[in-house]
């Protein structure tokens, strides 16, 4: 897919075309069929996840079944030691199975987001449905995937960057978390804790900003890498810039993806989020396990969906002049579709003359 020079430089704001595009039933349809063809290049993370999920449920269920802190149960030293071995064994597997899939994730997103972003939009609904639309959009997963195929070794390097600069963010977030659960555990009396009244606000408050910076900036970050042709300190440097300038409209736009994703991934988890009481973690193995089946399966289109909504309020911002070079296989085909192009304009202008 060749990009014309004619493109507009890119802006540090994201301007009125951001919020026309979300207030349009076009782009929507756009974002849904996009997403939809693109699913099954997903499957295969999915997997992934769904089977490390499937072990840490089961895990922690049985741990939960072996009644540890009762004082009135008899425990063999013996069979302890080798069920808490069996279970470490089974969550390290997990573990692994989940730092992969992310893996695998990540780098699928990444390419949904470079062809999201390259992707001519329509200009109707009824386009959407042309064969011609379904055909443009499977040549730019190949094209997105030939591309940053052809540069993992860029892409490892500028996550890893971005990564390693937010690890104080991550470390508040994590303790901030923590903070949170102890505080409602110990509101729920699940927990003999003597904790200040004013630790849940402040924890809540800590998380939330954390998150969104973490968000904001991962967002930017993968944009950026997908696209840019440049070194990594430029792409660590403009993330950090989009991250700022962004900031209003894509912590909106955060929030609605979380409110709609936790609304059909896991409703279950809506009233006791709004319930003072705490939150009861105890759900019978077989639901546990019935919604971490429907968690992956609705995410599989949950996360291009939501990847398109936070990727379109920074879509002005990035350069598309200067996008990652294609390998030469990629640059070859498409050098000979677009002469096979103007031959046949060529011969249509012959013939009409």
């Amino acid at each position: 897919m060749e990009i014309s020079s004619a493109k507009p430089a890119p802006k540090n704001l994201p301007g009125r075309e951001v919020l026309a595009r979300f207030c349009s039933a076009v782009w929507w349809r756009h974002v849904w069929q996009f997403s939809w063809y693109f699913k099954k290049h997903l499957y295969k993370p999915a997997i992934i996840f769904l089977i490390s999920g499937l072990i840490i449920v089961t895990t922690v269920a049985f741990i939960l079944s072996l009644n540890l802190g009762a004082s009135n149960v008899t425990h063999d030293a013996g069979t302890i030691l080798m069920q808490m071995f069996s279970a470490m064994a089974g969550l390290t597997v997990a573990g692994i199975l989940l730092i992969v899939g992310m893996g695998v994730g990540v780098y699928r997103l990444a390419a949904f987001t470079r062809a999201f972003l390259l992707f001519d939009l329509p200009l109707s609904a009824d386009s959407i449905k042309t064969a011609d639309y379904k055909e443009r959009a499977e040549k730019s997963y190949q094209e997105a995937f030939a591309v940053l195929g052809h540069h993992k070794g860029f892409l490892a390097q500028s996550w890893l960057a971005a990564a390693l600069i937010m690890i104080p963010v991550i470390i508040l977030f994590c303790a901030a978390t923590c903070a949170w659960a102890l505080a409602l555990m110990a509101s729920a009396g699940q927990q003999k804790l003597s904790l200040p009244p004013e630790l849940l606000p402040c924890a809540i408050g800590a998380a939330a900003v954390s998150f969104m910076i973490l968000s904001n900036y991962s967002v930017a970050v993968l944009a950026m890498s997908s696209m840019v042709n440049c070194t990594t300190g430029h792409i660590i440097g403009r993330s950090w810039l989009l991250l700022i300038t962004t900031a209003p409209m894509l912590t909106l736009v955060t929030a609605l993806v979380l409110a709609l994703n936790t609304a059909i991934s896991t409703p279950y988890a809506i009233p006791q989020i709004l319930s003072a009481s705490g939150v009861d973690a105890n759900q019978p193995l077989p639901l546990a396990l019935f919604w971490e089946i429907w968690q992956v399966a609705t995410g599989i289109m949950l996360f291009p969906i939501s990847t398109a909504m936070l990727i379109e309020v920074v879509r002005d911002c990035i350069s598309t002049e200067q996008t990652l070079p294609q390998p030469v296989a990629v640059a070859q085909v498409h050098s000979e579709e677009k002469t096979e192009a103007d031959a046949n304009e060529e011969n249509g202008t012959q013939l009409n003359g």
